[in-house]
């Protein structure tokens, strides 16, 4: 009998996260598991051989009265879905999924294993939620990090911090994310003249992801601007909520003409092979799946010292302070101006490639 796994997302969204669960449940079902998994919408098109879709009943443009039904309903389905198809193994994401698999658990003598892609107590405080919402929440991640047989985060910064946020003494595992290097070893050089209009030659500078406060494009505009570079373009690829006032800031700047608003793409990675810098100016991120991406395909990259990324990072020189003006600007600067500097951290960027050769995919397997 093959094993019987299952897993949860409310649905499929921009993001590392979603992204390298919807990668695991490929890996796992290509490795003979059966696997099933609960959303509002699929996470595949089109039928996918040993993963079974069950649709969460009710979806909705307001995500609050959404997660609400979703955090209410789901611990039901999920009772009957690993009663019905002998689920013996739940893998999550987020502790607080971990939460709504518990009773299932308990109910099936089954085992939970919990990989934490991100804080919690960041997610409260840069949603700004409500007293009742957040209490809410943190009592769903500190049942779910109890629920756990098995818990792991993507780097030793988040582990430190959720093991103080809950008050755990059981110790956290270090599971870190790693690029899919059939994604990666796949990327190409494009014409970007041919895609956005970009003169040959010209210094590119790109972002890839989701265009939300987290991410902090504000900033990379702000110093972009302010660096002064004379015929150098910026290409965000990525969509979010913060698109509309990211491209009037663009305007007000003054630097619509060199900044291309590029929109999720298929291409993302090709973009970034092709760019010359890679730049993530996150206010905060744990272990950034398009900074290791990025570093993958041989991009200089520079990041934010923040989080889990000074652990990707190592070197002061491709670090900056998110917050402070004219911290990435001076960089960025150089970078276009100073061939040397360059080579510097390009360098540098490709003496990290050896610590990250591991692949997802293969990597995923061993949460089973």
């Amino acid at each position: 009998m093959k094993r019987a796994i299952f897993t949860l997302y409310p649905y499929p969204k921009q993001g590392g996260c979603f992204r390298q669960l919807s990668l695991a449940v490929k890996a796992f079902a290509d490795n003979g598991c059966e696997v099933h998994y609960l959303s509002a919408k699929p996470f595949f098109s089109g039928k996918q051989p040993g993963i079974t879709f069950h649709r969460f009943p009710f979806y909705c443009g307001n995500e609050p009265l959404f997660y609400a039904v979703f955090y209410a309903v789901s611990p039901l389905l999920i009772i009957f879905i690993a009663a019905k198809y002998k689920i013996r193994r739940f893998i999550v994401f987020n502790e607080e999924f971990a939460a709504l698999c518990a009773p299932a658990a308990v109910l099936c003598r089954a085992k939970i294993a919990l990989l934490m892609q991100g804080s919690m107590e960041h997610l409260i405080k840069s949603k700004r939620l409500a007293a009742p919402a957040s209490l809410l929440l943190r009592i769903y991640g500190y049942i779910g990090v109890r629920a756990a047989g098995r818990v792991l985060a993507v780097s030793k910064d988040l582990a430190g911090r959720s093991r103080r946020y809950y008050r755990l003494k059981k110790g956290i595992g270090i599971f870190p994310n790693y690029p899919l290097r059939s994604e990666t070893g796949n990327a190409k050089i494009i014409d970007l003249w041919k895609e956005f209009g970009i003169p040959k030659g010209s210094f590119v500078i790109a972002y890839i992801g989701s265009l939300i406060p987290r991410k902090n494009i504000g900033y990379l505009l702000r110093e972009y601007c302010a660096a002064s570079l004379p015929g150098k373009y910026l290409i965000l690829a990525g969509d979010g909520s913060e698109m509309t006032r990211l491209k009037g800031l663009a305007g007000s700047l003054g630097i619509g003409g060199s900044v291309v608003f590029a929109g999720a793409r298929c291409d993302r990675l090709d973009i970034v092979k092709s760019a010359n810098l890679f730049v993530l100016p996150s206010l905060h991120d744990d272990c950034p799946l398009a900074l290791l991406e990025a570093l993958a395909l041989g991009t200089p990259c520079l990041a934010s010292r923040v989080g889990g990324i000074p652990e990707i990072m190592r070197h002061d020189d491709l670090m900056f302070d998110p917050r402070a003006e004219g911290s990435l600007a001076e960089k960025m600067g150089m970078a276009a101006r100073d061939k040397e500097y360059m080579r510097h951290i390009g360098d540098l960027c490709a003496s990290l490639k050896e610590s990250r050769k591991k692949d997802w995919a293969e990597e995923a397997l061993s949460l089973q």
